[in-house]
C-alpha cells in the first residue's frame, strides 16, 4: 500500500535528527527508485527541480515525503522517494527513531531523464 504523499513538512513532532544530504550519497542510501518522467511533462517538453523533503524512520523506510517544486513534477518526485530504504545512523549506539534527510530531483528532457542531487 503507497504511503500518503505529505505536503507539510513539519516534522516537528516525530523530534527527528535532521541529516545533511552529505550522509545519504556517502552511504546512507540502500535502495533508490528513480521517478517516473509524467507523460503529460514530457508532451508538453516541461522540465523543473524539485527538493523532496523526507521523513524516515529508525528502519530505514520513508515514512512521509513532501515536494515544493513545480506542480507538474511533484506527484512523480514523492512516489519515488517514498520507496527509497536508508541505512539510519545510531548514535552512541542506539537507533535513532527518526531522521529528517532531502533529495533533490531535476527532471531533464534532454539528457538523462532525472539526475539526483545533494543539497
Amino acid at each position: 500500500m503507497p504511503r500518503p504523499h505529505v505536503r507539510n513538512c513539519n516534522f516537528s513532532q516525530y523530534h527527528p535528527l535532521r541529516i545533511s544530504s552529505d550522509w545519504i550519497w556517502r552511504g546512507g542510501i540502500v535502495k533508490r527508485v528513480e521517478p517516473s518522467y509524467p507523460s503529460e511533462a514530457k508532451r508538453e517538453r516541461l522540465q523543473g527541480r524539485v527538493f523532496v523533503t523526507l521523513l524516515i524512520s529508525g528502519d530505514g523506510d520513508v515514512e512521509q515525503a513532501c515536494a515544493e517544486g513545480p506542480q507538474f513534477l511533484r506527484d512523480a518526485a514523492e512516489t519515488a522517494a517514498l520507496q527509497w530504504v536508508f541505512r539510519t545512523p545510531r548514535l552512541n549506539g542506539e537507533k535513532i527513531p527518526y531522521i529528517q534527510g532531502s533529495l533533490d530531483f531535476n527532471f531533464v528532457l534532454d539528457g538523462p531523464s532525472v539526475a539526483y542531487e545533494s543539497k
